[in-house]
């Protein structure tokens, strides 16, 4: 680095307030700098300065500074959860930042084979002019997965601003159902006893929950069960020390320290069987069978896969022909 030495020769003429008068000035580099002193105390000893500091550089400050939007992940906008085709993803974003700098609100999704779409949002939401929203349909071309959604805002100029990105899931809703020439009735199911395809557990605390459940008839055998468990962060926590087991029984699934990854379980179909045999059914001849999940501290739980193979013996209500074939390609 390089030093240099500014003239301080001249005593300054006005107070600290008012505008001085009375510089000496040093010029280093073709810019000019300005110098006074004084001696407040009479001592000899120049004890204040007013130094004129030369413009050196001239930045000029983005908008996007001052400007933010967040995409609102609350229940519906969009909501936290796995989407079926022909399901309306809503999406809305908040300005939070800079709202006078926003004209316009774009938003883009992009699936898992990578094909993006690009809508323009529609802002005055409910009379909030902050407030944008898209709906979006999801179609049957579009591909299953994840999909990132992505909310870019710009002003007047067209200039991007600032953006904002969430994700969802798109996991077609599946039960499908086929008899062998046997009279057996098999089924292959991905969804729980609400009939989503994923489920979510909020853990304010560390604790137990068991509202999420599985559904299946009381009279099937099951021969192949798994789940697929993905921690997320709550409120700025992680699940730690998670264990899962079917209806309160022995503990089918575990893991120590913080879990913030995913995690697929062995097959649980001992468990599930277990679980038939001594339930009570309800109506139509099904059991919702608990999954009882614990925590020893708060975080967000996603069940986001299940597969459940089971079935019930029919020889006796349905008469198969010889030219039976398996159509739906169901394999066990």
């Amino acid at each position: 680095s390089t030093s240099y030495l500014i003239n301080i020769s001249k005593r300054c003429a006005k107070s600290f307030t008012q505008q001085e008068t009375n510089y000496s000035t040093t010029t280093i580099g073709s810019k000019v700098w300005k110098t006074c002193y004084n001696d407040t105390d009479g001592d000899g000893i120049k004890d204040y300065f007013k130094v004129q500091i030369p413009t050196l550089r001239s930045v000029k400050l983005k908008a996007a500074s001052f400007v933010g939007i967040n995409i609102l992940n609350e229940k519906n906008y969009p909501e936290n959860k796995a989407y079926d085709k022909n399901e309306t993803i809503y999406i809305r974003v908040n300005e939070t930042l800079g709202t006078s700098l926003i004209s316009k609100i774009n938003v883009t999704l992009k699936f898992n084979d990578s094909t993006k779409k690009t809508y323009a949002m529609t802002n005055n939401v409910g009379g909030n002019p902050n407030l944008w929203q898209y709906n979006y349909l999801i179609l049957e071309p579009d591909a299953q997965g994840l999909v990132n959604i992505t909310a870019l805002a710009y002003d007047a100029a067209n200039t991007l601003l600032v953006n904002d990105t969430e994700s969802v899931r798109i996991v077609p809703r599946i039960k499908k159902t086929a008899v062998d020439s046997s009279g057996i009735l098999r089924t292959y199911t991905n969804l729980f006893s609400s009939q989503n395809t994923e489920e979510f557990l909020t853990f304010l605390t560390g604790g137990t929950k068991s509202s999420i459940s599985i559904q299946i008839p009381k009279s099937a055998t099951v021969s192949y069960g798994r789940l697929k468990l993905t921690g997320q962060e709550y409120s700025g926590s992680y699940l730690t020390y998670v264990t899962l087991n079917i209806a309160g029984g022995e503990t089918e699934w575990s893991m120590s320290g913080t879990f913030d990854y995913s995690a697929i379980t062995s097959d649980v179909k001992n468990a599930l069987n277990q679980y038939l045999s001594t339930c009570s059914m309800d109506g139509n001849g099904y059991c919702d069978v608990p999954l009882q999940i614990t925590s020893n501290t708060a975080g967000l739980l996603s069940l986001n896969s299940v597969e459940v193979y089971y079935y019930t013996n029919e020889s006796g209500s349905i008469r198969v022909e010889s030219w039976w074939r398996n159509e739906s390609n169901l394999v066990y």
